[in-house]
């Protein structure tokens, strides 16, 4: 709470409708090019976006690009408490519990577990994700949270797949659906690698999350049809192929080892900083390449973490590129950091209470 208490306007602030549509209306996303004097932010944005989408029922209006899952429990905050934030301030302590649970998990020891949510609670990007209404947070919390039922869970049990297809749902519906398709990747190539894999398990986790997903859609469902709901999509996938030519290729690898974003919207100075920045995401840079060894300890349960680290940051570094596009990567780098050094400390050191780290 220390860390949060800087931004208790925001947490505490009063939401007025008419001022946010008023930026709404004057923004880069005005009806008339002529009235856009101003430009408002991603977070206020999704609020916009949210309120619109729980009072009004129009979707297909404000923000296509985006699945309406989030911007739903934003509009229900502001509607509730009169503060979307809030809602963002409980994403951020199911992210730290979460972050627990699957390190506690893969490291089989609480008091080293500990220390993945000392570490998030200390990281910049964390503490702006808690107190700013941006979707990485939620997405990035569900995706661990699958991982974690996923591991703790008994093998080909049919039920299993069935609440991992929920979570997979609300994965592709809070931001980028990509995100659920490397999930849904890196858990494929581990069972076909590491376990026997199966694919009616597969298929029943396929169809629950695509079925959760629609239902996402229902106010368009309803008013349009399932031809409304292609044609978002298409207007979505056009919003995103149009950033293609802008990708700045490798920008997560600039960023992680010298904090250096080169950016498409600032020509007078194309390199910016990032304020997220911390001594550690060298160390976190240098994680990810060292993962791979990992392997050799033939231990399974990391290995899906692996797997996922490597397409999700590959994917990062071939797209456009936001910092906060590496929220995904902070819990998971943590422990493969943790997992690294303690497989450093066994192969070096001979003392007994070292090895039972």
């Amino acid at each position: 709470m220390v860390k949060i208490y800087p931004f208790r306007q925001k947490l505490f602030g009063t939401f007025n409708y008419k001022d946010l549509e008023n930026s709404y209306n004057h923004s880069q996303f005005a009806p008339n090019p002529s009235d856009a004097v101003s430009v408002i932010d991603d977070d206020q944005l999704y609020q916009y976006a949210g309120y619109i989408y729980v009072t009004q029922g129009v979707i297909d209006s404000v923000n296509v690009e985006h699945p309406p899952l989030v911007k739903y429990l934003y509009g229900l905050g502001l509607i509730l408490f009169g503060n979307a934030v809030l809602i963002q301030l409980i994403f951020a302590i199911g992210f730290l519990i979460v972050s627990y649970l699957l390190a506690d998990k893969i490291l089989k020891n609480t008091y080293l577990a500990l220390l993945i949510p000392f570490f998030l609670i200390n990281e910049s990007l964390f503490i702006n994700q808690a107190t700013t209404t941006l979707l990485d947070l939620f997405q990035t919390m569900c995706v661990l949270l699958f991982m974690f039922v996923y591991l703790i869970s008994p093998d080909n049990n049919p039920r299993l797949y069935v609440l991992l297809g929920i979570i997979l749902s609300l994965i592709a519906a809070s931001k980028f659906p990509a995100l659920a398709v490397i999930v849904l990747l890196s858990l494929f190539i581990f069972e076909l690698a590491w376990k026997k894999f199966n694919l009616k398990n597969f298929a029943i986790l396929a169809v629950v999350a695509l079925l959760l997903y629609l239902t996402t859609y229902s106010p368009l469902l309803i008013t349009q049809g399932f031809s409304g709901f292609i044609r978002v999509q298409l207007q979505a996938a056009h919003i995103h192929a149009s950033h293609v030519p802008n990708y700045p290729f490798l920008a997560p690898i600039r960023v992680f080892f010298l904090n250096q974003w080169p950016v498409w919207f600032d020509s007078q100075n194309p390199i910016h900083q990032t304020a997220f920045w911390s001594f550690l995401w060298p160390i976190l840079g240098l994680t990810i390449f060292a993962s791979p060894m990992l392997f050799l300890t033939k231990k399974i349960e990391q290995s899906f973490i692996i797997i996922f680290t490597w397409l999700y940051f590959i994917f990062i570094n071939s797209r456009l590129f936001f910092p906060h596009y590496l929220l995904p990567l902070l819990p998971i780098t943590y422990i493969l950091f943790i997992l690294e050094i303690r497989s450093l400390i066994k192969k070096i050191s001979p003392n007994r209470l070292l090895s039972k780290l």
